[in-house]
């Protein structure tokens, strides 16, 4: 049983690896919430906010500005593409032709770090991966 659990850990560990880069994990960072520019500091931060969680089975979930964004991931060297299918749980050959173009993502993994970018940014949210906490006895 410990073999087997351990086999399914690895294999998951390394799918999703392309060229040897690991990607599969949470991943968490932020923009500069004072830049958002809203009355709410809250509000604010909430804005800045990206949680990007990369699966082992080539599949996202990426929450941007509060939004969620779901679909299939390519690693391409320490390059990451993102195939978008779904905004707000709706396919997006549904979306409005501007919401369609504001999903166009990229990503650098770099350092141990992902370098994530939202469509028209110049400057990069740096993505940190999220350790899960251990579990309580």
């Amino acid at each position: 049983m410990k073999a087997a659990i351990f086999l399914s850990i690895s294999v998951a560990l390394l799918a999703g690896c392309g060229s040897g880069t690991k990607v599969v994990g949470k991943w968490e960072g932020s923009r500069d919430w004072m830049a958002i520019g809203t009355q709410n500091e809250e509000v604010s931060r909430a804005l800045a906010g990206v949680m990007l969680e990369l699966r082992a089975n080539q599949t996202f979930v990426l929450q941007d500005g509060g939004v969620p964004f779901e679909g299939t991931y390519v690693v391409s060297g320490k390059d990451i593409r993102f195939d978008v299918l779904q905004i707000m749980n709706r396919p997006v050959g549904i979306q409005p032709e501007g919401t369609q173009k504001a999903a166009a993502f990229s990503a650098q993994v770099k350092d141990g770090k992902i370098y994530f970018r939202a469509a028209g940014e110049k400057d990069a949210v740096v993505l940190n991966s999220k350790v899960p906490e251990p579990a309580r006895q």
